[in-house]
């Protein structure tokens, strides 16, 4: 087995719990960066993906809640939604 220091979280800890600021780094690159509670992501955040687009937004508890956007690495927004118990329930339209 091949030790990666850069897989796994880094950030802030409390009664050994991540709790605070903290990224998590999954073996395919994906990678969570922003607040955690009880050593779940709880608070602003956002996911990296592989293919380089960016969802940001509130997790409560683990989930998405609230707006959500989408975008490219670039910063350009693809899309505008709101999410209810980590699911996608409203894409908000805008003009760009």
């Amino acid at each position: 087995m091949q030790f990666l220091p850069s897989l796994g979280y880094s950030g802030d800890w409390k009664n050994e719990k991540r709790n605070g600021l903290g990224t998590y780094v999954w073996e395919d690159g994906q990678k969570y960066t922003g607040h955690w509670k009880n050593d779940v992501r709880h608070g602003k955040g956002a996911v990296y993906f592989k293919n380089r687009e960016i969802i940001s937004g509130v997790w409560i508890n683990g989930k998405l809640e609230g707006e959500v956007i989408k975008k490219t690495k670039d910063g350009k927004i693809l899309e505008k939604s709101i999410y209810k118990n980590n699911e996608k329930v409203k894409v908000i339209d805008e003009d760009n």
